[in-house]
């Protein structure tokens, strides 16, 4: 049974206040200066030795995610973007850590912005999300004027912004690259996964959602494309029988 005192989120019902006051009494931004002495090789290493691994399907290791950021800058600042848009139907377990727990998010920001040498973190909320979108934003108000965040936060010598981003009600703003779209002013569509590519299988008149313009429909009956997500001077796209396993398409 899970000890009160080891809960991580303790305002989950809105039973409690909301405020900066209400959740620092509840425990949250306490000694967060000194968390961040521990530096970010120590954050990371904690976040390693902790287990805890991301909640889709991968179920990647979150310390191990964080150890691939760069340790020294090449002169481009690095974000944090929190995907807060859970757009998939019936999905709302990340609603009410926003709109009764906001700080608890503000200060995992930090703490997370802060081992990865990110200069700000942008929180794209569902576009629906009205009520907590104002529950948020007066939370990241809150922390700015107590010097949570913002210039030296937390007393600790490091810069670190927090923005929050409305969306439109896109549901395939929920994709990672998508948002990063929809974030950067573009059309929110999916893009090629960053290294590598990823094969996909459409059907003749299916969506063409993340394939390049390059390729299209093969006109061939009973055939689909497998389309290799790549540089625009490398995409290239074959027909192959729906019926063959997509191994034996990728080795011609």
């Amino acid at each position: 049974m899970l000890k009160d005192q080891d809960r991580i989120f303790t305002n989950l019902y809105g039973m409690h206040d909301r405020s900066l006051k209400g959740a620092m009494a509840r425990g949250h931004w306490d000694n967060t200066a000194g968390l961040l002495a521990l530096g970010r090789d120590g954050i990371i290493q904690i976040m390693k030795d902790s287990g805890l691994r991301g909640r889709g399907g991968a179920g990647f290791p979150t310390g191990m995610k964080w150890s691939f950021m760069p340790k020294q800058s090449d002169g481009r600042p690095s974000y944090l973007v929190v995907n807060a848009d859970e757009s998939e139907p019936a999905t709302c377990k990340d609603r009410e850590i926003m709109r009764h727990d906001p700080h608890t998010l503000i200060e995992g920001c930090l703490v997370a912005g802060f081992a990865m040498n990110a200069v700000a973190a942008y929180i794209y909320i569902r576009g629906e999300y009205i009520r907590e979108k104002e529950a948020l934003q007066a939370a990241i108000d809150e922390a700015y004027d107590a010097g949570l965040i913002g210039k030296n936060a937390c007393k600790s010598g490091y810069d670190f912004d927090v923005y929050l981003h409305h969306g439109a009600g896109a549901y395939i703003c929920g994709e990672e690259t998508a948002l990063l779209e929809s974030l950067e002013g573009d059309a929110a569509d999916e893009t090629a996964v960053p290294g590598g590519f990823r094969p996909l299988w459409l059907p003749d008149h299916g969506e063409q959602r993340g394939i390049h313009r390059r390729c299209a429909h093969h006109p061939a009956s009973r055939r689909r494309l497998v389309c290799q997500l790549r540089p625009p001077e490398q995409c290239g796209c074959q027909a192959v029988r729906h019926v063959r396993p997509c191994q034996h398409a990728l080795r011609g």
